[in-house]
């Protein structure tokens, strides 16, 4: 079996070196084209970490499709770390916080999400408000199971790193007729449950094998497993990165340890699987994932729509070793066609078919030594040329980078750095050269030359290593970074490349989520209300001090016990509703199985769930309410005693309020006929002014004709006295006429007057008219202050309505402002006026008094509400008024006040006032 390429790699192969050429012709040809283009930023979130075969895989075949278009891209890689450091919520927050913070200024073209972790944290990230808003998507390495869900995201593309599970086993069965059972190990991480559930949905199709999962292991038990394995039996590698001991490890260190173990042939899913003593398989290459996922960001970054790309499986290639094989007793010509085969000697026929041969029928035995010399010579110059693709290879991998990257000799000397070292520690590539690591240290232990020198040791010793160092910068300040050191060769001489990177700030983040941990702890600890935290199966998994102390058990007895073997069996219905993704309660009397105390609980259940948003048991709440209970059980019986008392106060309180009712219409009453009498009052001290004149005048003219007469009878009557005595006698009649007439009309306004305001019947009246009337009336109260009274009514507006409630409102408004709004030193402005608003009448009335405050104004119109309570208030004149402009009128009246800026009362009336069954009624007539 020849040894061969997957078709899709010999024609990347060949077409990368024409593309590099076409983008070197055209940067040549036509600079200003490059030139115009704008640096494009790509922002690569890992799921994983560095280091990781997987992840470098991925990222290797990202930057060499990438680097094929030749275009100004700017790539930024984060790390979510998520093997090593499993996810929460908080933990993704505060990362894209940080992220926010670090890229601010930084505007993304795309986001490449590798693997589901990094999927689903740039799909919450692209939310709206978040800081990856609106921007496409391509992901690579994500599980197949995903895929319906997927294609309905909007601006996202990408390729399945979906093993062929299904073709593998198949093969197996092919080169193994006698196969029997198939192991499948992985761990208990999102991608290998993912990839076990997948391998579980199989078993139907093969139904004569059996399946077994080594999982949630130590790596010794597993060796131990695949030790005892007989030999028609099997194994195929999924995802393991971490162990039940939570120890780390990276696909080929998991390989290793089960090739070292098993003695039966062992199939790989996908190529960083791949170590001596596996035997190969159909697998997925993390540089295929690396580069598909390029192709379709180039695609992007021209203009197309993600939703145009399909989502597309990862590719896969057949591998085997040679070595294997044969240790098996495989024959290779049984291995699908195109496989290729790993670690085969080569025949010298094999290598050089054509030259062989060619030398062989041309120049025969001879001719050995020349085609030896050219074969040299080609090799060479192609040595030459690979090693100066290398090189320029290096130099722009160390370039493009973000992390900083140390080229060390094996004794640790600094040999060369990039360009993230100058940025990450201030400091000239030529300065770096000539500094220790003691210097790039804060050299406090374990952070010194010596501390690096064991970790020199130990990479060299194991080959790779990844730890966290305390750094200085040049200007003294301290940082946190993350070392991945790891022994390579280049050049043919050892080194040991270091790749740093800042976690200042993600080690700030852990702090601060530890110290959110710890009080977390101390809040369910000496929480006030007992806390219990149980399992699927009800057993308890956490209880806390407050619990314990409630059942009065030890806290330490409480853990493990399944409570489905209490006794006391009544709260288990709420526990079981938690397991069932429902809210429980239960509130009554319980007995402690364990301690045999008694007390009334209140239980309250919820389930607890993972970041997955699936039910993983159930937490409850719960208050011990013995003495909440004996309290209800006292006020139960003090409520049979006061309901008894209630039944005999209910009579009295009925009367009394019947009582309260007549007092206030009585009181009523009252204020409506000392209203009536103030009026009286008033209109009589008017009509004293045109009486008293004509009475004046009167009594004068009486003694003039007594004095004409007495000039008569003597006989001395002049001629120009009897003319003086017309005269003056003319001008006293009239006076006399024009003050009976003043005082008719005073006393036809007070009958007007007293007619509506005694009675509440309805008439057409002119608004000016009306008030002008009632005006009078009031005018010898207003005489008695310096207040001015400023009217604005035009005459026409028409009222079909009830004059005696509109007059009592405005007279309350009037006395209101007279009595409460001025300080008797003050002199204050009052303003009526009246616009008509179509079928409406709006009456404003403002003082510029003192005001009410919010609370007064809240109760304004409430009944025996006053300001004055003791000096001549009832509280009863707004609420009678705004009754009237409601009841009676069919109106709205409000109130506008503050302290210091006066009341302003809006009326707003109908034209024609509402028709009732019955428009006859005692009118009400108060005054506060």
């Amino acid at each position: 079996m020849s040894r061969t390429h997957h078709p899709d790699h010999r024609l990347r192969a060949r077409s990368l070196p024409w593309l590099c050429l076409a983008a070197a012709l055209l940067a040549t040809l036509f600079p200003s084209l490059l030139q115009a283009a704008p640096m494009r930023h790509i922002l690569v979130i890992s799921a994983y970490h560095n280091g990781l075969p997987w992840t470098d895989g991925q990222l290797a075949g990202l930057r060499h499709g990438l680097a094929s278009a030749n275009l100004p891209l700017e790539l930024h890689v984060e790390f979510l770390d998520t093997k090593r450091f499993p996810p929460n919520a908080t933990y993704l927050a505060r990362t894209a916080a940080l992220l926010k913070e670090k890229y601010e200024n930084v505007r993304f073209d795309l986001v490449i999400a590798q693997d589901d972790d990094a999927l689903d944290f740039a799909l919450h990230e692209r939310q709206s408000g978040h800081f990856l808003e609106g921007l496409p998507i391509v992901f690579s390495g994500v599980a197949g199971q995903r895929a319906a869900t997927l294609k309905r995201e909007s601006a996202l593309t990408g390729t399945f790193d979906d093993a062929d599970i299904r073709s593998n086993i198949d093969l197996l069965l092919t080169l193994r007729p006698e196969l029997k059972k198939v192991v499948f190990i992985h761990d208990q991480s999102r991608a290998g449950l993912s990839q076990a559930e997948g391998v579980g949905a199989l078993k139907a199709v093969f139904p004569q094998l059996t399946f077994e999962f080594l999982t949630a292991l130590p790596v010794s038990v597993i060796q131990q497993r695949l030790h005892a394995l007989t030999s028609d039996s099997a194994v195929i590698l999924l995802t393991f990165n971490r162990d039940s001991e939570d120890r780390v490890l990276s696909h080929a260190e998991a390989s290793q340890h089960w090739a070292e173990a098993a003695a039966v042939p062992i199939l790989a899913k996908e190529d960083g699987m791949l170590v001596p003593g596996i035997l190969g398989g159909i697998v997925v290459s993390s540089q295929a994932q690396g580069w598909q996922a390029a192709e379709a960001a180039l695609r992007v970054l021209a203009g197309e729509d993600p939703k145009n790309i399909p989502l597309a499986n990862g590719r896969t290639s057949t591998v085997f070793d040679f070595e294997q094989l044969q240790r098996f007793g495989i024959d290779p010509e049984a291995l699908p066609a195109g496989a290729e085969i790993r670690n085969r000697p080569l025949s010298l026929r094999e290598a050089y078919p054509r030259e062989f041969w060619l030398t062989v029928s041309l120049f025969g035995c001879l001719a050995w030594i020349i085609v030896l010399q050219l074969i040299f010579h080609q090799r060479t110059r192609r040595a030459r040329n690979a090693l100066a693709s290398s090189e320029q290879n290096y130099r722009e991998i160390l370039g493009a980078t973000h992390d900083a990257i140390f080229i060390q000799g094996i004794d640790g000397e600094i040999l060369e750095v990039n360009d993230g070292v100058c940025r990450l520690y201030g400091y000239s590539s030529e300065e770096v050269k000539q500094l220790t690591v003691a210097r790039l240290s804060s050299n406090v232990p374990p952070f010194t030359q010596s501390d690096a020198e064991r970790h020199f040791a130990e990479v060299r010793k194991k080959g790779a290593a990844v730890f966290e160092w305390q750094s200085r910068h040049k200007d003294g300040s301290l940082f946190w970074v993350e070392v991945a050191l790891r022994q390579a060769q280049i050049g043919g001489q050892p080194r040991l490349i270091a790749a740093v990177r800042d976690i200042d700030q993600r080690r700030r983040a852990e702090i601060a989520l530890r110290a959110s941990e710890e009080r977390y702890r101390l809040l369910l600890s000496h929480s006030p209300v007992g806390i219990v935290h149980f399992d699927l199966q009800l057993n308890i998994t956490y209880a806390n001090e407050r619990f314990a102390e409630i059942l009065q058990v030890d806290q330490e007895k409480l853990l493990g016990v399944d409570m489905n073997q209490l006794r006391d069996q009544a709260p288990l219905a709420a526990c079981r509703q938690a397991t069932q993704g429902e809210q429980g309660y239960f509130e009554g009397e319980y007995r402690s199985m364990l301690s045999g105390h008694t007390c009334w609980i209140s239980f309250r259940t919820a389930p607890a769930l993972d970041s997955d948003n699936r039910v993983m048991g159930g937490i409850g709440i719960v208050e011990d309410i013995s003495s909440r209970v004996a309290a209800q059980q006292a006020v139960l019986k003090l409520n049979e005693e006061l309901e008894k008392r209630v039944a005999s106060r209910t009579n009295e309180l009925v009367q009394a309020n019947a009582e309260i009712k007549q007092a206030m219409k009585q009181l009523a009453q009252s204020e409506r006929l000392a209203a009536l009498g103030s009026l009286v009052a008033g209109v009589a001290h008017e009509l004293n002014t045109p009486l008293g004149n004509a009475n004046t005048v009167a009594s004068s003219l009486r003694s003039r004709v007594a004095h004409l007469q007495s000039n008569f009878t003597d006989g001395i009557l002049k001629r120009s006295l009897l003319e003086n005595f017309i005269k003056e006698s003319s001008d006293a009649t009239a006076l006399i006429e024009r003050n009976i007439e003043r005082a008719a009309e005073l006393i036809q306004n007070f009958k007007q007057v007293a007619v509506d305001q005694t009675s509440i019947r309805r008439r057409q009246f002119d608004l000016a008219v009306a008030t002008g009337e009632l005006l009078a009336t009031l005018r010898p109260r207003l005489k008695q202050t310096s207040h001015h009274l400023i009217v604005d009514i035009p005459p026409g507006i028409l009222l079909d309505s009830f004059p005696g409630p509109l007059d009592q409102i405005i007279t309350n408004f009037v006395i209101n402002s007279l009595t409460h709004a001025f300080p008797p030193e003050r002199s204050g402005t009052l303003s009526l006026a009246a616009r008509q608003e179509g079928e409406l009448v709006r009456i404003d009335y403002r003082d510029d008094g003192r005001g009410m405050t919010e609370q007064e104004a809240s109760r304004a119109f409430d009944p025996f509400f006053t300001t004055r309570l003791g000096a001549g208030g009832s509280g009863l004149g707004l609420y009678i008024t705004h009754n009237l402009a409601t009841d009676v009128l069919g109106g709205h009246l409000t109130l506008d006040t503050a302290p210091g800026q006066g009341v302003h009362f809006s009326l707003l009336l109908p034209l024609q006032a509402p028709r009732k069954a019955s428009e006859t009624a005692t009118a009400h007539t108060t005054v506060q």
